[in-house]
């Protein structure tokens, strides 16, 4: 049984489905950074600032919870005892984030743009705050703690997940450039 993560690890090198962990959390920093400024200019009143909404959700939905967050949940944190609180503190940043997620499709589809951007900030700032606990901290430690066997695996398993979301991968990735050109 692996003991419970120091408080304040730092790595300067991950293993390689470490690693592709730590890269993904690029993509959608790339997103978050870029929320403020959709923030100043939303207007859910509009036919933009719906398409803008709806690739907000897409992104989200699409590459940080269904392609991301699934190789976390469904792969990396099983390699662990799912009761170590670290563990259980990062399945709840998810649902948050999810909850978040939710309000504010349903804000957006009220046309509510206050709602919204209180959610969508919300959603930002969660997700801040994880990325960096997962960075610094929990994969860090994880990765000390994984076997090269388990390694192997994971990394097997990630590649197999990454062929299935080509797709996924391509098109959020032309989002998130979009967004970019568009609020940067």
């Amino acid at each position: 049984m692996a003991s419970a993560p120091p408080s304040a690890a730092k790595a300067k090198s991950f293993s390689p489905p470490i690693q592709v962990l730590v890269n993904e959390h690029k993509l959608i920093k790339r997103l978050l950074a870029v929320i403020p400024a959709i923030a100043a200019k939303l207007d859910l009143n509009s036919d933009t600032g719906q398409e803008t909404a709806a690739d907000c959700v897409d992104f989200i939905r699409s590459y940080a919870d269904k392609y991301h967050h699934a190789k976390e949940e469904d792969l990396l944190f099983k390699c662990f005892d799912e009761n170590l609180d670290i563990i259980k503190v990062m399945h709840a940043d998810h649902e948050t984030g999810r909850g978040h997620v939710r309000e504010f499709v349903e804000a957006a589809k009220r046309r509510d743009t206050t709602s919204a951007l209180s959610h969508l900030s919300a959603y930002r700032a969660l997700l801040t705050e994880h990325i960096k606990k997962e960075d610094e901290i929990l994969y860090p430690w994880m990765d000390g703690q994984l076997s090269d066997s388990q390694v192997g695996r994971l990394f097997t398993a990630c590649s197999e997940v990454d062929d299935k979301f080509v797709d996924v991968k391509r098109r959020c990735e032309g989002i998130v450039k979009s967004m970019e050109q568009k609020y940067g």
